[in-house]
């Protein structure tokens, strides 16, 4: 399970984009450990929109796996 749920990363990136308050004072006033996640959340709203914010559940290694072997020549082709 994700430790933050959308709905709290939303708040908190709203809130960051208001103006009104900066990473730090965020990250104190949520009792996070530092301002890096906040700082992820922003750019990662700004870039994608709301969709960035969402956990993605597809297994990275996999996919990198996959992209892996498509760029390995096919011993056959090679002989």
């Amino acid at each position: 399970m994700a430790k933050y749920s959308l709905d709290f990363k939303m708040k908190v990136v709203a809130e960051y984009l208001s103006d009104t308050i900066g990473y730090k004072p965020l990250a104190k006033k949520y009792k996070m450990k530092d301002t890096q996640q906040i700082r992820r959340w922003v750019n990662a709203y700004q870039t994608s929109g709301i969709t960035g914010l969402k956990r993605s559940r597809q297994n990275k290694k996999t996919v990198m796996n996959r992209l892996k072997s498509k760029n390995k020549p096919d011993a056959n082709k090679i002989k």
